[in-house]
């Protein structure tokens, strides 16, 4: 939490089952906190999608919820293991920025 990574969606990237290509983060929250993910980009339409890593659930995805075409999770996490799927709304690749923080 309080990191901002650069990526690019590739078409050497992993896919989802949309066809999108998708990039994946890990992360760990020691303790229940609150957690905004946001995803920019001028490039591509951003997509994020939030999983439990022990089940691979999905807990939450969003398209445009951070203005504009940035999307953005926001929500309370237990403690535990998460995973982060950033990709884009349309078959897009090129450069993005990931934030993971708490607010």
């Amino acid at each position: 939490i309080g990191q901002t990574v650069s990526g690019a969606l590739a078409t050497s990237d992993c896919r989802a089952p949309d066809r999108t290509y998708v990039d994946y983060y890990r992360f760990t929250i020691p303790s229940g906190a609150p957690v905004r993910v946001t995803m920019r980009s001028t490039t591509v339409d951003p997509f994020l999608v939030l999983y439990n890593a022990d089940n691979g659930v999905a807990l939450e995805s969003n398209d445009d919820g951070g203005g504009g075409s940035d999307a953005l999770i926001a929500l309370q996490l237990n403690a535990g293991t998460y995973v982060i799927g950033a990709n884009s709304f349309d078959v897009e690749t090129g450069p993005y920025t990931l934030t993971l923080s708490s607010p």
